[in-house]
């Protein structure tokens, strides 16, 4: 494997959010490096392609971001529905309420630091 190949891989990997030891391992078996220089590499490639990185993670987190918004207004709504049609406030359709309001909190706190990583290397 020639560098770019094996910056590129690391990249990759890192994307994938797989564990740092798991790609220094991989590249210790497949290039014979050793086990210190293996590490020290993909800490250098995870410092210097974090913005890299980060822009291939973005879709997945953004998805989960809308997912989690999504899901908390359909538990916001849910509770709300319940609370009219029996006419009580019951345990359940409160918890929902306020579950889907934490649920709407995650999604938006979610997206916030998904964009603001992206927009931080432009």
């Amino acid at each position: 494997m020639q560098q770019e190949e094996i910056t590129a891989y690391i990249v990759k990997e890192l994307a994938k959010h797989h564990n740092p030891k798991d790609i220094a391992l991989t590249l210790c078996e497949k290039t014979k490096m050793p086990w210190s220089d293996a590490e020290k590499l993909v800490r250098h490639v995870q410092s210097t392609h974090g913005q890299e990185i980060a822009v291939r993670q973005s879709p997945l987190l953004i998805i989960f971001s809308v997912g989690l918004l999504v899901v908390g207004l359909g538990s916001i709504v849910f509770g709300i529905s319940i609370i009219d049609h029996d006419g009580s406030g019951n345990r359940l359709s409160t918890r929902m309420v306020f579950i889907g309001i934490g649920m709407i909190l995650g999604g938006i706190i979610g997206l916030w630091n998904t964009i603001a990583s992206l927009l931080k290397g432009k």
